[in-house]
């Protein structure tokens, strides 16, 4: 199952570095990760990123048997 993350430098709920470090462990394992980090952005996602992280999970998903 891919994953996505989004993170930013001025989140003041969740530290990006947990998340970039989740990333890292789940790289690891070979898993496909999609990271994308906005330095300048609060806790939020915006829509350019939403369709990025939806682009990627239909891209990466595994075909249904």
């Amino acid at each position: 199952m891919p994953v996505a993350l989004t993170t930013s430098g001025r989140d003041k709920a969740v530290p990006p570095e947990s998340l970039q470090r989740l990333a890292k462990v789940l790289e690891s394992m070979n898993r496909k990760v999609l990271l994308i980090h906005r330095e300048a952005a609060g806790h939020v996602t915006n829509y350019e990123d939403g369709v990025a992280i939806l682009e990627f999970a239909i891209q990466n998903a595994a075909p249904r048997q």
